[in-house]
C-alpha cells in the first residue's frame, strides 16, 4: 500500500514538472515570435510603395535588360565600394549624353525595384508566428540596403563624381575637337582601338570605321565584305541618311586585297562573301567607351563619328578631291564633306598619292563644290581668268 502511494506521487511529481518545463519553453517562444503587424514597419511600407510601380512595355524591359548588362560591367571590378556608388560611377559613363543618361538611369531604376519586389517577397513568405525577430530583422537589414542604393540612383542627376581607375569620363566636345586632342596626343589611336577590341565581337566593326568611316547606323544594317576584280575586294554600305534629294543610297568601296586582315581574307577565301554588323547603335557606343577608356586614358571617347572624321582627314591628307571624299562618307554634296576632319590650317594639302588606291561607287553623282570664290581671288592673285581659274 506505502509502495503503491510512493509510486503514485513519484509520477505525479514528475508530471508536475515536465509540465511546467514545457510552459516554460512555451512562454519563451512566444516571446520570441513576432507580431502580426510586423509588416506595418516604415521600411517594408515604403518598398512596398517603389516597388507597385507599374511594370514598362515588354520592348522596354527588353531594352533595359541590355542596358544593365553594361551597366555591370562598369562595376564589377570594384567590389570595395558602395553598391550605390558604384551605380552611381557607371551611370556618370554616360552623363555626355542626358537623352543617354536618362535612358540608363531609367533602366537601373527598373532593375532596382525588381530587385525590392523579390526582397519584399521572401520576406512576406516568412510566418510571422514561426520567424524570430533575429532572422526577420536580417531580411529588413537587406532590403533598407536595396531601398538606399534606390533613393540615391533615382535622386542622381548628372553632376561630376571621381571616375573609377582605368575610366575616363571627359566632357564631350566637337568631334573634331576630338579628334585632334586624341591624334595630337596619340599618333596611332586606331591600332590602340583594335588591340582593346580585340576579344570582342566589334572587333571587325571597328575595322570597318577604321577604314571607311561609316555610319553606326550602317553598321546595325550590316556592310558585305565580298571579292571584287583580280586583284581588289568591295565593301558594300548601304545608306543610313538617305532622302530622295540628299544621300547615297548605297556606296561601294573597292581596296587591293594586299591591304585586307588575314582574317579577312582567309574567310573571303572559305566563304566568298560575309557580312560585318552590330545588334544595335547603344551596344557599338558602349563598346568604344570601354575600348576608349583602356586604350585611350585621359582622352575622349573614340566614338564612330571620330573615326568617320579620321578617315575624311585621312583621305584630305592623301589628296583626294572633296567629291571622293563626300562619296566615300556617303554624301551627294561635296559641300558636306568640308565639315568632317581637321583642317589644314593654311598648309598647302599634297597631290594625290598614287600609292593609295581607293575607289569608290555611288549611284548619285556627288554634286561639286562651288569654286567661283576661289577662282575669283586666284585671278586676283595671278591675272587668271575668273571663269577658268587658268
Amino acid at each position: 500500500m506505502n509502495r503503491a502511494r510512493a509510486a503514485a506521487s513519484f509520477v505525479a511529481g514528475k508530471t508536475a514538472k515536465t509540465t511546467a518545463a514545457e510552459s516554460k519553453n512555451q512562454k519563451a517562444e512566444n516571446n520570441c515570435r513576432l507580431p502580426g503587424d510586423v509588416f506595418d514597419d516604415p521600411v517594408i511600407m515604403e518598398a512596398e510603395r517603389i516597388a507597385s510601380w507599374p511594370q514598362p512595355k515588354h520592348s522596354s524591359i527588353k531594352d533595359y535588360k541590355k542596358k544593365i548588362i553594361w551597366l555591370r560591367a562598369f562595376i564589377e571590378d570594384y567590389p570595395e565600394l558602395d553598391e550605390h556608388v558604384r551605380w552611381q560611377q557607371a551611370l556618370n559613363g554616360y552623363s555626355n549624353s542626358a537623352q543617354s543618361f536618362k535612358a540608363y538611369k531609367s533602366a537601373l531604376c527598373w532593375h532596382l525595384r525588381g530587385e525590392l519586389r523579390i526582397r519584399l517577397d521572401r520576406l512576406k513568405a516568412l510566418e510571422p508566428g514561426d520567424t524570430g525577430p533575429v532572422e526577420f530583422m536580417q531580411h529588413v537589414s537587406v532590403l533598407t540596403e536595396r531601398l538606399k542604393t534606390y533613393h540615391a540612383v533615382h535622386e542622381y542627376q548628372r553632376t561630376p563624381v571621381e571616375p573609377l581607375d582605368g575610366f575616363s569620363m571627359p566632357v564631350r566636345g566637337s568631334k573634331r575637337g576630338e579628334l585632334k586632342r586624341i591624334s595630337k596626343s596619340v599618333k596611332n589611336w586606331s591600332g590602340r582601338m583594335l588591340m582593346a577590341v580585340r576579344r570582342t565581337k566589334y572587333l571587325d566593326a571597328v575595322r570597318v570605321m577604321a577604314r571607311i568611316g561609316c555610319r553606326p547606323k550602317e553598321l546595325v544594317t550590316g556592310v558585305q565584305i565580298a571579292m571584287g576584280t583580280t586583284g581588289w575586294y568591295n565593301m558594300t554600305v548601304l545608306g543610313a541618311k538617305v532622302t530622295e534629294i540628299a544621300g547615297q543610297p548605297w556606296r561601294r568601296i573597292s581596296q587591293p586585297i594586299k591591304t585586307l586582315p588575314r582574317a579577312w581574307y582567309q574567310r573571303l577565301l572559305k566563304e566568298g562573301t560575309f557580312v560585318v554588323s552590330v545588334e544595335t547603335v547603344d551596344g557599338l557606343r558602349n563598346q568604344l567607351q570601354r575600348a576608349s577608356a583602356k586604350a585611350l586614358p585621359g582622352l575622349p571617347f573614340a566614338t564612330a563619328y571620330v573615326f568617320r572624321h579620321s578617315a575624311a582627314t585621312r583621305l584630305r591628307d592623301e589628296g583626294f578631291s572633296a567629291e571622293e571624299i563626300g562619296a566615300l562618307l556617303g554624301h551627294s554634296a561635296a559641300e558636306t564633306q568640308a565639315l568632317y576632319g581637321i583642317r589644314a590650317g593654311g598648309k598647302r594639302r599634297k597631290k594625290p598619292d598614287k600609292g593609295v588606291a581607293l575607289r569608290v561607287e555611288v549611284p548619285r553623282t556627288v554634286r561639286p563644290l562651288d569654286r567661283s570664290g576661289l577662282k575669283m581671288i586666284n585671278a586676283k592673285k595671278g591675272n587668271l581668268s575668273p571663269v577658268t581659274g587658268k
